[in-house]
């Protein structure tokens, strides 16, 4: 049986072609394909489980077909979609991860993350993570109209884009020191992560031991994903097209 991960879609209506893509990729999963793992940041911005958008429902409809074919899907948030509940887990029929999660295939114990707690050197971001996405600072969201919410959403993500630009790359991607002792809390060699937008495999020797760190793509220009087997994991790639 063969499991697959992907992570930062960032589905929105400004990209149109996003979505068609990631409806190919559900319909041609192999008939193998027993469990989908999304990291985080499926949706560009998601505000609440009361949006009824076109996108919205139509996501929602995408993943209950795979239910309905026997693929489990589990969805771990990201930092754009952290406000995702238990409301669009059960309209959807899909299953919330934490933050971090200890996967199991065979002998293999692998770490899941989408991977924004490992960016450590990124202080004001994390100072950031951890204020907007405290419970009553979530809770207290959930009470202003949905308009409110998408408004704000909108700046943040302005925001965002003003500070990226401003920042060097080494302080946007995970820190190290963080990946190593990360993965010896939870006494794994493995982990699979996105959210850094740089696909690629590093091994490094860490405790005696060698580790490996999968990342996966974001899809803007191509889609990414991991697929493991029983002949291992495999990171792979495939064009966008309109």
């Amino acid at each position: 049986m063969t499991d697959i991960f992907i992570s930062d879609l960032h589905l929105s209506d400004e990209r149109p072609e996003i979505y068609r893509a990631f409806c190919r990729f559900l319909y041609e999963l192999g008939e193998d394909v027993q469990h989908l793992y999304i990291l985080g940041d499926l949706f560009e911005a998601w505000v609440g489980d009361d949006d009824k958008s076109e996108l919205a429902l139509k996501v929602v409809a995408q993943l209950r077909l795979l239910a309905q074919r026997r693929v489990r899907v589990f969805f771990q948030a990201g930092n754009r979609d952290f406000m995702l509940g238990k409301k669009f887990a059960k309209a959807a029929d899909i299953e919330l991860l934490p933050d971090y999660h200890l996967y199991e295939h065979g002998d293999r114990r692998i770490l899941l993350m989408h991977g924004d707690l490992l960016c450590t050197d990124d202080v004001a971001y994390q100072r950031y993570r951890k204020r907007i996405q405290n419970p009553l600072v979530k809770g207290l969201a959930k009470a202003l109209p949905l308009s409110t919410r998408n408004k704000i959403a909108g700046d943040l993500r302005d925001q965002s884009k003003d500070k990226k630009n401003k920042k060097s790359m080494e302080i946007m991607d995970v820190t190290q020191s963080s990946v190593a002792s990360t993965m010896e809390r939870f006494q794994v060699t493995t982990m699979i992560h996105g959210h850094t937008h740089r696909p690629d495999v590093h091994s490094f020797e860490h405790a005696g031991k060698e580790h490996k760190r999968y990342v996966l793509g974001d899809w803007h220009d191509s889609l990414w994903w991991i697929a493991i087997d029983t002949n291992g994991l495999t990171l792979n790639s495939a064009p966008i097209t309109n």
